[in-house]
């Protein structure tokens, strides 16, 4: 067990990444999938925005899947195609874990809440992200995933546990009058060597052309 949180966010994406490149794709590797520093970037942004305990029970998903012998980030995206491919999705459903109903009723509120962060976002610094994913599942096609649709697909990979505890955080942190998805974008842009958001936007705004996504 990692005794920090840099530790612990460090071994989860090494396998979260290792988990990632087994992913089968139709057609061969996505080129995503060759892309290690832009995903370690993306996901330890996200996962630093999360408490010590959250992360704990998504290492133990994790964990508990591959004894079973599953593979949640190819969860994760098999869920995403019932909005970006249901053809290919009806036949991969049935051999999904079921999510129960209190649980879905959970993640739509997560994925409320996130939602409207993404859009204050949006608001807030519009060259950052310029490029990123569109926030609305009324946008997806079967190449273009929306941060709804990615959002949700995750979640639906977490156990019950690890969603209650998540929304705990998460609707503390809105009480609190906190951003849990500016808090992952100023991670982002930190990480490219940017010293604040507001900087990061100055300067992608004389460029014209975002780099981060939602």
């Amino acid at each position: 067990m990692a005794e920090t949180i840099e530790n612990l966010v460090s071994d989860l994406t090494g396998l979260e990444w290792e988990l990632f490149q087994r992913v089968h794709n139709e057609g061969g590797q996505a080129y995503c999938q060759t892309q290690r520093d832009t995903f370690f970037i993306m996901r330890t942004s996200q996962l630093k925005t999360w408490p010590f305990p959250v992360l704990c029970s998504y290492e133990d998903d994790l964990l508990i899947a591959l004894t079973q012998g599953r593979n949640l980030l190819a969860e994760k995206y098999a869920h995403m195609m019932q909005f970006t491919n249901p053809q290919r999705y009806g036949k991969l459903k049935d051999r999904l874990p079921k999510v129960n109903e209190d649980t879905m009723k959970q993640i739509d509120q997560l994925v409320a809440l996130n939602l409207k962060w993404e859009e204050l976002a949006n608001d807030l610094y519009p060259a950052l992200r310029k490029q990123g994913r569109p926030v609305s599942a009324a946008d997806d096609t079967e190449n273009v995933t929306s941060v709804e649709t990615y959002l949700r697909g995750e979640l639906m990979t977490y156990s019950s546990y690890t969603i209650r505890i998540l929304l705990e955080h998460t609707l503390q942190a809105e009480e609190g009058g906190r951003n849990l998805v500016l808090e992952n974008l100023k991670h982002i842009v930190r990480a490219y060597g940017y010293e604040s958001l507001e900087t990061a936007e100055e300067v992608l705004m004389g460029k014209g052309d975002g780099i981060f996504h939602g």
